[in-house]
């Protein structure tokens, strides 16, 4: 009776995970697979800043800047001694060269937002979130230049993109 009483939060909890788990497979393939075949295709061997660098990472050839510091020592010292903000965030990717950002924003509210002089180009947002870091992630331009590359790149991969990803932008 004793071993059935302790299995039985266990239960719930396994039940819980195997339901949700094709929702999950689902946003894996929505987002975090879409991003590294877009950054793939247009972006292999440029620098990019991201704020979830597992997929892209794990599938392209990209040189990361990594916004939340779990690849980038310089970004989690400032997040832990509390200096984090969007200048420090500007610093870094000017130095590194950053070509473009693909960003949970809301990420970054609590550090003052994204650099002012980023220009966003687009969202892609994917229905019944329940494993990626955000429902949207958006992609800055660090630039004009990049920014007129980023906007027709965007353009372009659209029709490849899942009909449940709804993408915005310019």
């Amino acid at each position: 009776i004793f071993l059935c009483l302790l299995l039985i939060p266990f239960s719930f909890s396994s039940f819980k995970a195997m339901k949700d788990v094709p929702t999950a497979m689902i946003n894996v393939y929505q987002m975090q697979f879409q991003l590294s075949q877009f950054v793939n295709k247009y972006y292999e061997k440029n620098t990019i800043a991201l704020n979830d660098i597992g997929a892209v990472n794990y599938y392209c050839d990209i040189k990361c800047v990594d916004l939340w510091g779990l690849a980038n020592k310089e970004v989690a010292d400032y997040r832990r001694k509390l200096m984090y903000d969007s200048e420090k965030v500007f610093e870094i990717n000017k130095r590194s060269n950053t070509s473009i950002a693909i960003i949970f924003e809301a990420w970054f509210d609590k550090y003052g937002g994204i650099p002012s002089n980023w220009l966003m180009a687009g969202k892609w947002t994917i229905p019944n979130n329940i494993t990626c870091g955000a429902d949207s992630v958006t992609f800055y331009a660090t630039d004009s230049i990049n920014y007129l590359k980023l906007t027709n790149s965007l353009k372009m991969f659209s029709k490849e993109l899942p009909l449940q990803v709804k993408q915005k932008g310019y």
